[in-house]
């Protein structure tokens, strides 16, 4: 059986672990002079109060700013009248709007259908279905961005780019419903989710994508999330 340490020893243990940060501190402050021991280390100053109505109109600003990034297609530019399309990044912008009301239900169904257009229902040049690469907008019309920028990737990550489409996915039909659409996009979402298992390891984390195998702690909380939508 585990030995238990007596609690009186646990805290005497405590004590000593931190003596030296103590020290330590103690030292600085005696160090000090007079002026600078006076100065507070936490301002008692308040953070200006922003109420729930202002909250709302401020949030209501940032996603009308990410509608007008917002192509016909149903792209987001990474700016309005951009030539840049990110899907991490639209996925990212996109994804809160569900929580806003009626008002966004357009903007973020039209970019779930863009992005079920544009995904890799083929092997991608790293032999990975389920993935969508980074889109330029050009006179052809929205082009992966590799086949015109030579120093371009195709695509950052496979791992995140689809787990943060499942969230938008699940932020559209927890706020609007919808269920009929969301059953028939379903099989898509699958193939989508495949994506980040083409990528996951024996310790159950993802490299970002088949060529780089680094697992980043960013994109494996949101493969997390996006796997519990």
């Amino acid at each position: 059986m585990r030995s238990i340490m007596p609690r009186k020893y646990f805290f005497i243990f405590c004590f000593l672990a931190c003596l030296p940060a103590i020290i330590l501190i103690a030292n600085r402050v005696d160090s000090a002079t007079p002026r600078q021991r006076a100065i507070p280390l936490v301002s008692p100053s308040p953070a200006p109060f922003m109420s729930p109505a202002d909250a709302l109109q401020k949030a209501r600003a940032e996603a009308d700013w990410v509608v007008s990034c917002q192509r016909a297609s149903g792209a987001l530019t990474l700016n309005p009248g951009g030539v840049n399309i990110n899907p991490y990044f639209a996925n990212l912008a996109i994804m809160p709007l569900s929580e806003l009301g009626a008002d966004y239900r357009l903007a973020v169904k039209k970019y779930i259908q863009w992005y079920l257009a544009k995904y890799n229902r083929a092997p991608d040049n790293l032999g990975v279905v389920g993935t969508i690469y980074d889109y330029a907008v050009t006179d052809q019309g929205e082009t992966p961005k590799y086949l015109v920028d030579s120093e371009s990737k195709n695509y950052d990550s496979s791992d995140s780019y689809a787990a943060t489409f499942l969230s938008v996915a699940r932020a559209y039909q927890k706020n609007y419903g919808d269920r009929e659409w969301i059953k028939q996009i379903t099989p898509d979402l699958k193939i989508i989710a495949g994506a980040i298992e083409a990528t996951r390891q024996a310790n159950g984390l993802t490299f970002a994508k088949l060529n780089y195998d680094t697992q980043y702690l960013m994109d494996n909380t949101e493969v997390w999330r996006g796997g519990e939508d």
